[in-house]
């Protein structure tokens, strides 16, 4: 484990290099993660400026949730949601470490339905890229049961929803985007065209989840969003996301705004 400060002007604790060289090389390097994406990410959360539910889905070591926190906007919250236990301690860690109060870590598993499951964590190269399907690769020999929620579960009901006006969502889950987004279908039109959404696109791994990719567009013009942009390993794609799927099985990050 390295702490890092970050040009946010943060500490985080991240794995060492052996362990995660993305996200090492990124933050000791630029002391930044997925630069591009954390900058549209920034841009979102100061325009909308106050009042801000935000939804870290796979907020791994908290990334995302830190850079929230960190812009201090007024009457903003931030829930994490790591199902991985030994990230989620690192997720923990680093929110207690700045003393953000706005955090709220929860060790859940995000989906369409309340189930218990099962999550296969990378033990190889890529920490991040714990996955909820058994995987074949030597690096996915491990196991943890999980406890699977939805967001529209946890929030919609919630009469807390009506202290907020925006919603902003990073959603990084490997192949589970298609169930988080399903299982969010009543939250995401609780907030009208005043949302956000970062989404990692993955569509081998939503596959695997047994679902079809087709399914994800078709969600998409129910919840009457529209991807915005389109971006490959934080680099910008000058291809629409539908012509990207077309010829291309690899992972993709998406802007989703409202049309």
């Amino acid at each position: 484990m390295k702490k890092v400060r970050t040009k946010y002007g943060f500490p985080i604790y991240i794995y060492d290099k052996e362990m995660d060289r993305f996200a090492y090389e990124d933050l000791t390097q630029k002391k930044v993660w997925e630069k591009n994406l954390t900058k549209l990410y920034v841009e979102a959360l100061t325009r909308f400026k106050e009042d801000i539910l935000v939804i870290d889905a796979g907020a791994y070591i908290g990334w995302y949730s830190l850079v929230a926190a960190s812009l201090e906007l007024s009457n903003t919250r931030i829930y994490a949601f790591e199902p991985f236990q030994e990230t989620y301690e690192m997720l923990t860690l680093n929110t207690i470490e700045n003393g953000f109060k706005n955090i709220v870590p929860m060790k859940y598993a995000l989906g369409d339905k309340i189930q218990e499951g099962t999550i296969y964590p990378n033990v190889g190269e890529n920490r991040g890229d714990s996955r909820m399907y058994n995987h074949s690769a030597v690096d996915y020999i491990n196991r943890e049961p999980v406890a699977v929620i939805n967001l529209d579960e946890i929030f919609f009901k919630k009469r807390f929803l009506e202290d907020y006006k925006h919603l902003v969502m990073k959603v990084d889950v490997q192949g589970s985007e298609l169930l988080v987004l399903k299982g969010a279908k009543n939250l995401i039109n609780r907030f009208g065209s005043d949302v956000f959404l970062l989404v990692e696109y993955f569509p081998a791994g939503i596959r695997s989840m047994g679902r079809r990719e087709e399914e994800f567009k078709t969600l998409l013009d129910e919840l009457k969003l529209h991807v915005d942009k389109t971006f490959i390993f934080d680099q910008p794609s000058p291809q629409s996301f539908y012509d990207i799927v077309l010829v291309s099985d690899q992972q993709i990050e998406l802007i989703i705004k409202k049309r």
